[in-house]
């Protein structure tokens, strides 16, 4: 039960300030990115890799959502629900969603470098990070589906006695 209660901790924290931190570096970006607007090396690239960054926190703030009403439900030992499994996948599909657009995002910034002249080959932590979590969506998925199969299986066993 400390486990639950505090990865319940953490997951509101980070509810909360990744929404609030995500809009102050949009609007800083925004900001600085219009002032670059009056100069000839304006690239309408960036405006769609910070538009895709931006979608792809939305997914991961959606994700840490899902998230914590299944981490709610773990403390309140309602774990093998329907809700509980539902949220779970949703969970997991957003987390792949956000991976998904961060990797389209790091292929962007490619292009964006390529198309400027510069070469650059990078494997930086943000690479590993985007893998780490697209197979925790994974995993949270797998696991959902396996919970609800298993319900399933359990409702039959009971109309069979």
């Amino acid at each position: 039960m400390k486990n639950a209660f505090l990865l319940k901790t953490l997951l509101d924290f980070l509810f909360i300030v990744l929404p609030l931190s995500s809009l102050g570096v949009l609007f800083s970006v925004t900001f600085l990115i219009a002032q670059k607007y009056n100069t000839p090396s304006f690239e309408p690239l960036s405006f769609i890799l910070l538009f895709s960054v931006s979608i792809g926190v939305v997914f991961f703030i959606r994700a840490l959502y899902f998230l914590r009403k299944v981490a709610t439900g773990y403390m309140r030992n309602k774990i093998f629900t329907s809700e509980q499994t539902s949220n779970m996948i949703k969970s997991g599909t957003s987390f792949i969603l956000f991976s998904g657009i961060s990797l389209v995002s790091s292929l962007l910034d490619f292009v964006f470098n390529l198309t400027n002249g510069e070469l650059k080959l990078e494997f930086s932590n943000s690479q590993f990070y985007i893998v780490l979590i697209l197979s925790i969506g994974l995993f949270l998925k797998i696991q959902g589906k396996v919970i609800a199969q298993a319900q399933r299986f359990k409702e039959d066993t009971d109309l069979t006695i």
